[in-house]
């Protein structure tokens, strides 16, 4: 599932000034005080930032804080810059802290993306409901919220929310595209179809929308338009390996076997341990009749996977093809064990 459900945070990056003080003598002074010298700091951390190096942006910003405990600012952004290094503990600190002070949608979202991070997805849609509360107008906050429901296999909710994104930006397309795989979840084959399709006429750089929309055609049996999907899906992205293995899927319901093993090489060129690919491919070859090659497939993910027993199966029906019988009554025996009932009637003959 290609939710996507990123979102680009910001720093906060205004540049504060420091005020000149007179002393008693006629020679003008600046003289730092200690809230001048969080500004120093502050700006150094900004700097730093604007260099890529947050290390030392989050020692300034500690710094700053050091002099100015109630600089908003740079405690703000060093929550930022902890949630960026994957210091999320520290990143909750901070904006525990900003939250006591002064609560905004803008910490209860960094705080509910820190919690999803952790997958504590209970604690992220709190979050993101507070984040909702203070700024009922950004659709941005159901969107987030909605993606954690969905996460957590909420449906009904994750429709709600995404639905309430939508009526506040009616271009918002990853929110149809999430709500379009809500909706297959949920069984609604024609209200999924027509999200994936909003979201494509929306953003047409999607590939992870014709990519779910190629499937939902094939479930349908509508092999031919969901091929057109999945090659929309790759000239956008020629790395989306799931599209590759998809459109192979589908080339393969349309009799197309040599397009199709074509295309699993091509996901397996991306994603060598893809799973899927690998399976099709050795399937792909036995509909090619070219058996010593499913053979080495299947014998490959037998290696990997000694425990599924769908391998052992398909091993045996190729072996049994090369006239390979006690390798096919072997192969029979183990996927029975492994829980493949229909290996039981193949068993019989091998008395």
């Amino acid at each position: 599932m290609k939710t996507l459900l990123s979102t680009v945070l910001f720093i906060l990056i205004t540049t504060l000034t420091l005020a000149q003080v007179f002393t008693g003598s006629t020679k003008k002074e600046t003289i730092l005080f200690a809230d001048q010298q969080a500004v120093l700091q502050y700006n150094k951390g900004i700097e730093f930032y604007s260099r890529q190096n947050p290390d030392s942006a989050i020692a300034c910003f500690t710094r700053a804080l050091e002099f100015d405990p109630k600089q908003y600012n740079a405690r703000f952004n060093r929550a930022v810059l902890y949630f960026e290094t994957k210091a999320y503990d520290k990143a909750k600190n901070d904006l525990s802290q900003l939250i006591a002070e002064n609560p905004s949608d803008g910490v209860f979202t960094l705080l509910g993306k820190t919690y999803q991070k952790q997958n504590l997805h209970t604690k992220a849609m709190e979050s993101y409901r507070q984040a909702a509360t203070l700024n009922p107008v950004n659709a941005e906050n159901y969107y987030r919220l909605g993606s954690v429901q969905l996460l957590e296999g909420q449906y009904t909710g994750a429709i709600k929310d995404f639905s309430k994104a939508i009526e506040m930006n009616p271009q918002y397309a990853l929110a149809y595209n999430d709500r379009g795989i809500a909706r297959r979840e949920m069984g609604d084959v024609d209200g999924a179809i027509a999200d994936f399709q909003k979201a494509t006429l929306i953003d047409s750089k999607l590939d992870f929308s014709f990519n779910n929309l190629g499937n939902m055609r094939m479930k349908m049996g509508r092999y031919k338009e969901a091929e057109t999907d999945f090659t929309a899906a790759l000239k956008i992205n020629p790395e989306n390996y799931l599209a590759f293995n998809n459109r192979g899927l589908a080339r393969l319901k349309l009799e197309e076997t040599g397009y199709a093993l074509e295309d699993f090489a091509l996901a397996l060129t991306i994603n060598p341990d893809f799973y899927e690919a690998k399976n099709n491919r050795a399937y792909g070859f036995f509909l090619q009749k070219e058996y010593n090659k499913a053979l080495e497939m299947f014998s490959e993910l037998i290696e990997s996977y000694p425990n599924t027993g769908k391998h052992y199966y398909n091993r045996a029906v190729v072996r049994e093809m090369l006239r390979d019988v006690t390798g096919a009554c072997n192969d029979w025996q183990q996927a029975l064990q492994l829980g493949i009932e229909e290996a039981a009637e193949y068993l019989k003959e091998c008395k």
